[in-house]
């Protein structure tokens, strides 16, 4: 079995064309990771602006709930002075 060691000019354009389209693919990968890199910075900055807005909608629920309970707890005390207990005269 004998071996062509001869190289051809459409040998040496293909190795050229291949050598560029890869240049050109790792250059507009680079743009298009530079460009998702920007929109994760934004989508994190997002994220956490709605992490705080949480964050104080939770600690507002939190005091309703307590205003809630002392509410109840005035409500309780009037209908217990109502049916004359609690108190004094």
């Amino acid at each position: 079995m004998l071996i062509d060691y001869s190289v051809s000019i459409g040998n040496i354009l293909t190795i050229i064309t291949v050598i560029f389209s890869v240049v050109g693919l790792v250059y507009s990968m680079k743009n298009d990771i530079a460009l998702l890199q920007n929109d994760m910075s934004h989508v994190q900055s997002a994220q956490k602006g709605t992490t705080d807005a949480v964050t104080q909608m939770g600690k507002v629920l939190t005091s309703v709930a307590v205003q809630d309970t002392r509410i109840s707890m005035v409500e309780k005390r009037v209908d217990e002075l109502s049916h004359g207990r609690g108190f004094v005269k």
